[in-house]
This record gives structure tokens, C-alpha cells and sequence, in this order.
């Protein structure tokens, strides 16, 4: 949420967000020790796990005290917006060390034949803005059914791949056509840029950045 009191409400005992959107402790509980950041998606945020210690960042706080490490991953985020976060509001804290968790939303995105450096969500994100200015969105002219999709998602798309084209006699979506190698050199490119250029902002503040690319299993 864009109102820092709306992350607040939000948590949970499982998922706990700050004013600023970081889950679990934030920059100000650094205390004596050095502040580090984790960027990336839901595997650096912690998708799944079952409280914030058990995050990636949890794990390297029980681990150590050297180092605060601060949560600041974003579910579905690609490295474009977390270099944004980086410039924008990260890179203010001038912190010792950033690590960048990362690759899988990227590797995903380059697949989906959008303009490289689009970020996944990009029609949530698009009718946020047409919210904020006031323009007519796609979502308020959706079937009331569609609040099932977002409470149901798994359930939604099992309906979608199998249940729909048994009943209707949908067509099983076809395979498009092979990447090109020049929108493949698009994505890649663009991606290892982004890793730079984060690198090159935390290296002018007097930290350290380094990269961990995510390991996926398919």
C-alpha cells in the first residue's frame, strides 16, 4: 500500500511490514551493527516461510552480529524495480553491504515476450496509477466472479488448465514461437546492467554489493 500506515495494518504474526515496507526489523534497529539490505523477490522476502525469522535475512541475523540484515524484498519485484529501490531509498541509508537475491522473475519475464524490463505485475501496477489520477480501470468493469480468482489462485488456474477446456472444449494454449536470440541479449543485458548500476551506487556510498543468483528448480 502506497499510505506507510496501510503496510502496518497489514502484518500479521507471520508477516510483519514496516512504515517503509521492509518485513521484519528495520534500518533503525541497526543499533552497533553495520546495515545491510537484501534485495529481490518472494524468494528473498520470504514467500512462504513461516515467520520472518525464518527469511533469508532471519537466518543471517541468528547467524552473526556483524551485521543487521534488513529485509527489502518484494514478492514478483525484478532487478529494474529493485535498482529503483536501490537509487531511490536504499542507497540513502548508505548502507555497508547489499545483497542482491535475484534472477528467477527476470529469467521469467524475458520469457513472457514483454519489453525487457517490464516489471511482472505490470497491469496491477498500470491500474494503480489509473486509480491515483482518476481514470476508468479494467478492473472495475471485471464479472463480480474475479474476487474468487484473487482469494482462490491456485484453484483458479487448476480451473483454467483443466477443468475449462474438458467442459467447453477450450483449446489448450499453444506454445508461441521460439525467443530470438536478439530479445534473449535484450533481457540478459538489461538485467546485468541493473546489477551494475546497483553495485556502482552502493560502491559511491563506501559499501559492498554482491550478487546471488537464485537457484530454480524448473
Amino acid at each position: 500500500p502506497l499510505d506507510p500506515s496501510e503496510r502496518v495494518r497489514i502484518s500479521n504474526a507471520v508477516v510483519h511490514l514496516d512504515r517503509d515496507g521492509f518485513r521484519g526489523p528495520g534500518p533503525a534497529l541497526a543499533g552497533d551493527r553495520r546495515l545491510a539490505f537484501i534485495v529481490g523477490g518472494s524468494a528473498a522476502f520470504g514467500h512462504y516461510s513461516s515467520s520472518d525469522d525464518a527469511t533469508i535475512s532471519g537466518y543471517l541475523n541468528a547467524m552473526q552480529k556483524e551485521y543487521l540484515f534488513v529485509n527489502a524484498g518484494v514478492p514478483s519485484w525484478t532487478s529494474t524495480q529493485e535498482l529503483f529501490r536501490v537509487a531511490f531509498e536504499l542507497a540513502a541509508f548508505r548502507p555497508s553491504l547489499v545483497v542482491a537475491y535475484d534472477g528467477a522473475n527476470d529469467a521469467g519475464h524475458i520469457g513472457s515476450r514483454l519489453p525487457v524490463g517490464t516489471p511482472e505485475n505490470f497491469s496491477q501496477l498500470s491500474e494503480a496509477v489509473d486509480r491515483l489520477e482518476g481514470r476508468p480501470t479494467t478492473a472495475s468493469t471485471r464479472a463480480p466472479w474475479r474476487w474468487f480468482v484473487r482469494v482462490f489462485p491456485e484453484v483458479s488456474d487448476r480451473v483454467n488448465r483443466l477443468v475449462l477446456p474438458a467442459i467447453v472444449g477450450y483449446p489448450k494454449e499453444a506454445p508461441g514461437p521460439p525467443l530470438s536470440l536478439e530479445h534473449l541479449k535484450a533481457g540478459t543485458d538489461r538485467y546485468i546492467q541493473n546489477l551494475r548500476r546497483m553495485g556502482d551506487l552502493v560502491f559511491a556510498g563506501g559499501g559492498r554489493f554482491m550478487w546471488v543468483y537464485q537457484p530454480v528448480r524448473d
